[in-house]
């Protein structure tokens, strides 16, 4: 299954690198968020990065629809796609350490494993409840995923 932001194929990582690939012939390109907060183009087919620009650093980037989102602490902004410029939407309950999203909106993790729902057009978090991951679990949120959040 393929997954897609404003018609892209989606991916992401986490600690490093936060990825979305746009719609090319062969979804051989995607967007990153390095830790360093560099957005830009990965060519995976070549392994080439190109800088479009940088923000802030965020723990992840997720869509809704056409639009791409990311959270940086308690706070969401949305993404421009063409240079990572944010712009501040809203801020939640609680500061997040993962981030992510599938066709069922926007989703946070917090330090303790507790999962949240964010509704894109305020930032307003609202607890779903613990996940009950084990301690030391971090391995990233999707990112436009039908059925999978964590991977």
């Amino acid at each position: 299954m393929s997954l897609r932001f404003a018609g892209f194929p989606v991916f992401t990582g986490f600690i490093l690198l936060t990825m979305l690939v746009p719609n090319a012939s062969a979804d051989s390109l995607a967007y990153a968020e390095l830790s360093n907060a560099t957005f830009g183009i990965q060519d995976l087919t070549t392994g080439t990065f190109t800088i479009l620009g940088s923000n802030t650093g965020l723990d992840g980037l997720g869509e809704v629809g056409t639009a791409l989102y990311g959270v940086g602490g308690s706070s969401l902004y949305s993404v421009n796609p063409a240079n990572g410029a944010l712009t501040s939407v809203g801020t939640g309950a609680t500061p997040f350490i993962d981030f992510g999203s599938t066709t069922a909106g926007l989703f946070g993790l917090d330090s303790s494993f507790n999962l949240y729902s964010i509704n894109s057009a305020t930032g307003t978090s609202t607890l779903i409840g613990p996940t009950s991951l084990p301690s030391g679990f971090h391995s990233g949120l999707s990112a436009g995923g039908g059925n999978t959040l964590f991977h």
